[in-house]
């Protein structure tokens, strides 16, 4: 009986310890991938991206270190789902939303549910500081804000004296380390194309369009002429299909594209 409890509580000990090891997942250059996590939740990953999951007791942590993932999240009140891109965290207990860790800051896309964001570089506008509208931003695409009404205040974050705020379904947050950028409604089918390996561009700048190409090319797209870095793009491509994007670039009067066997290069003509 003794060696039967002992093993019995061996066997729960390792369980335990089991359940609480960080799993990473990982994608290469033009690859995706796809995972059940261990409890329920679902798990898209982008082309090269990187996440880093430990689960406890009492929470749900994934560390974004590098890209995009949508996650369908399991119910569980008790243990709250809680994605973290460096000083930005997004927290949620049963939705779909989709994460985008930038160079720049971090997109946060609201698909069904609610979550909320906390970040450092969130301020509310009630106590001045930077959460706009897309009307007021030259970097956000262009829609419609809901009414003050009906969008949640920013409030503070008491343990961690940040502020969090409250998404709602088709609603996206763009957060810089000065800014934080509210689209409502949110254009969910160009946050989500990248599921359907397509590539969407709306007023986009040249330096990010460029950003999100090389995630799906080994040869990478170099903007050598700074002043071509905000030059903006509209147009929707497959990401399986590079040349595309190329020959749409190669028509453009404004640029010259020299290819080698490592980068495409673009200058200014």
């Amino acid at each position: 009986m003794r060696f039967a409890l002992a093993a019995g509580i061996a066997a729960a000990s390792m369980l335990i310890a089991w359940w609480k090891i960080p799993t990473t997942y990982s994608t290469g250059t033009g690859e995706q991938h796809s995972v059940v996590l261990r409890d329920g939740s679902t798990l898209n990953l982008n082309s090269r991206s990187t996440v880093r999951i430990q689960y406890s007791s009492h929470e749900r942590v994934v560390d974004l270190l590098e890209g995009q993932a949508l996650f369908e999240v399991a119910q569980d009140a008790a243990r709250p789902f809680v994605v973290r891109t460096g000083s930005t965290q997004v927290r949620a207990i049963g939705t779909e939303f989709d994460v985008y860790r930038k160079t720049t800051g971090t997109v946060v896309t609201v698909l069904e549910g609610r979550v909320g964001v906390e970040s450092q570089g969130l301020r509310g506008s009630d106590n001045g500081g930077s959460l706009r509208s897309p009307q007021s931003s030259l970097n956000a695409v262009t829609s419609t804000t809901r009414p003050s009404a009906q969008t949640p205040a920013p409030k503070r974050a008491a343990a961690t004296g940040r502020t969090e705020l409250l998404l709602l379904a088709g609603e996206q947050l763009t957060i810089t380390p000065r800014t934080a950028v509210k689209s409502a409604p949110a254009n969910l089918a160009a946050a989500t194309a990248w599921t359907q390996r397509r590539l969407v561009f709306d007023s986009t700048p040249l330096s990010e369009v460029a950003e999100e190409f090389n995630r799906y090319n080994q040869r990478q797209l170099v903007v050598r002429d700074s002043t071509l870095n905000s030059f903006q793009i509209d147009g929707v491509f497959s990401s399986t299909d590079p040349m595309a994007l190329i020959r749409f670039l190669s028509d453009r009067p404004e640029m010259k594209v020299t290819e080698t066997d490592s980068e495409i290069i673009i200058t200014q003509k």
